[in-house]
């Protein structure tokens, strides 16, 4: 990782950098701006990150005993990624190569791997991590001995791993795995890449750095996350993604600085993020002892999934729903909802949420236009549409709507305020109303195929029912005469 002012030789910087120098909060779920439901797809593929293939990336590239930026052996380092790019099966891999700033005859190289999207390959995700590393303080060599296991051996194994796992994975956007050069004395490298980015109007979504992702002592995985508050959407769901497939305990922070290879992303307006070790390395950063053995590979490897989810998410999400309208209804108490569907032909359904007053409510539907009931009338609406896919990858929501719901004269509304129900948990539902209230419950899987049909009475104020499904997503209904409520439901089977 790079700090700034840099001291080449002779003495430790004297800016030390770690998460205690930003502000972190443990992640907490109900604050998020990205909620996103379990996918076993994401989990299968995630599942592939091979502990033993981090660990071996990280060995090989600290057996070149030094990467510094002005040694033969970062120009072999660079070679031997190319290499493994290569070797997953990738044809377009290239050095990005341009003159050190410091040294302009000393000529720096990124690597370059490229995954093109299926279906939008003009938009990007960009996977980078820089490979060079030094050492400081007396004694210190960087051109003999600058190990960098975990800064940035770690990083760099990480960005090859998600390459390797990802490299026979379908994804609708393109991918594009950097190895960056010349961090350490100034962020050069992903300067270099980042400024030509925006000058071409590459369209990159997210920048996912990994830096010293290798070293925890204590037994307890905790993850920083960090990027800025224009990123906050995307590192929320970074968060959500470790906490879903993952060991590691998130801890975000929405703010950042100019010390590692996300910042000249940001800086050139991207949305950007790191990853990296929340127990900061201090004993070994930048020293001769920065080897593989003070590492925790498994940890480095939990990381990697993290990676690998977020990318893959970014990479395979519908777009969201466009065009919303909404209208009063046909009936008392309803909003007719309408969209435009995102462009992606696998798109399978849409989640509506709709807010009147302080309560919150969704439905599931594979239509494009909806009509939702059991409102007040007189009392605005504000609704949402997300789309969401085959294999349970869910867009952003849209932009927000507002609608009044009216009175309509052929009928009064029987309003039933004490009525609930709800899906709390995965896989049962709940409901909640005077005893002896009797409805109809029926289940839809989101093609629309009625999967559960019965008779419902309240014996009690709350029961709670089990549903026996195949692991999927369904939305329920429940018809009591005076209301017509409805809720997701959402079944795992792990």
């Amino acid at each position: 990782m790079w700090i700034w002012p840099v001291i080449l030789f002779s003495v430790i910087p004297l800016a030390p950098r770690g998460p205690e120098a930003r502000t972190f909060t443990t992640f907490d779920p109900a604050t998020s701006l990205e909620v996103i439901p379990y996918s076993p797809y994401v989990d299968s593929i995630t599942d592939l990150v091979s502990f033993d293939s981090v660990g071996a990336y990280i060995l090989r590239l600290q057996n070149f005993q030094t990467r510094y930026s002005f040694t033969d052996s970062v120009i072999q380092a660079s070679e031997w990624i190319s290499a493994k790019f290569q070797s997953f099966g990738y044809d377009s891999v290239y050095f990005q190569t341009f003159p050190h700033p410091e040294n302009p005859s000393s000529i720096q190289r990124n690597v370059v791997c490229v995954k093109p999207g299926l279906i939008t390959p003009q938009e990007v995700i960009v996977i980078g991590g820089h490979y060079d590393s030094v050492v400081y303080g007396a004694g210190a060599n960087p051109y003999v001995w600058a190990p960098g296991a975990d800064d940035n051996g770690s990083g760099t194994s990480g960005v090859l791993e998600t390459a390797r796992v990802l490299a026979n994975i379908p994804t609708d956007r393109t991918i594009i795995f950097v190895a960056f050069a010349a961090e350490e004395q100034g962020l050069y490298g992903s300067e270099t890449y980042a400024d030509w980015a925006a000058s071409q109007g590459m369209d990159i979504l997210l920048m996912i750095n990994m830096d010293m992702i290798g070293y925890e002592k204590d037994f307890v995985w905790f993850v920083a996350i960090e990027g800025n508050y224009a990123s906050r959407s995307e590192i929320d769901l970074a968060a959500e993604i470790a906490d879903l497939y993952t060991s590691l305990i998130p801890q975000v922070s929405y703010t950042t600085a100019p010390y590692s290879d996300h910042w000249p992303f940001l800086a050139n307006g991207y949305h950007a993020l790191m990853l990296e070790e929340s127990d900061f390395n201090y004993n070994n950063w930048h020293r001769n002892t920065d080897i593989i053995d003070s590492l925790r590979i498994p940890y480095a490897a939990q990381v990697v999934e993290l990676a690998t989810g977020l990318a893959l998410w970014i990479a395979n999400r519908p777009d969201p729903p466009t065009d919303l309208s909404a209208t009063p209804g046909p009936s008392s108490g309803s909003i007719l909802l309408t969209y435009t569907p995102p462009p992606q032909p696998d798109v399978e359904g849409y989640e509506i949420t709709y807010r009147q007053g302080g309560t919150t409510d969704t439905l599931i539907t594979s239509d494009t236009s909806v009509v939702i009931e059991g409102l007040q009338p007189g009392v605005p609406v504000v609704l949402k549409a997300r789309a969401f896919d085959a294999l349970g990858f869910y867009s952003v929501p849209s932009d927000s709507v507002i609608a009044t719901p009216t009175q309509v004269a052929e009928g009064p509304v029987l309003p039933s305020p004490s009525l609930r129900f709800e899906s709390p948990r995965p896989g049962v539902l709940l409901f909640a109303g005077p005893v002896g209230t009797r409805g109809s419950l029926t289940v839809y899987d989101i093609s629309g195929r009625q999967k559960i049909h019965t008779t419902f009475t309240l014996k009690q104020t709350r029961t709670v029912v089990p549903l026996r499904l195949k692991q999927g997503v369904y939305f329920a209904i429940w018809d009591v005469g005076t209301q017509i409520l409805r809720t997701k439901v959402v079944v795992i089977q792990r």
